[in-house]
């Protein structure tokens, strides 16, 4: 894979993500930066959508860039409804 962290979980949303092309890029919440991700970096199964929060470790790719590793959607505010009959 050639890919390597930085081991420091990072926070932050979609900016955008190009559907057929597979990649995106996320904004740093604490620096305000733009991060470049890959859908096989991305939570399996699902489709990044735009301004959704995520968590991410920061790595570099195999020509050294950074990027984001390990993102994982967020779930803000949800609550569960739930049936105590």
């Amino acid at each position: 894979m050639g890919d390597k962290s930085m081991s420091k979980r990072a926070s932050g949303y979609v900016k955008w993500y190009h559907l057929s092309k597979h990649f995106g890029f996320l904004i740093k919440s604490d620096e305000n930066r733009e991060v470049f991700f890959h859908i096989d970096d991305f939570d399996e199964g699902l489709t990044p959508q735009i301004n959704q929060p995520v968590e991410f470790d920061l790595g570099f790719d195999r020509q050294g860039r950074a990027k984001a590793l390990n993102v994982k959607a967020v779930t803000v505010g949800v609550k569960h409804e739930h049936d105590d009959k």
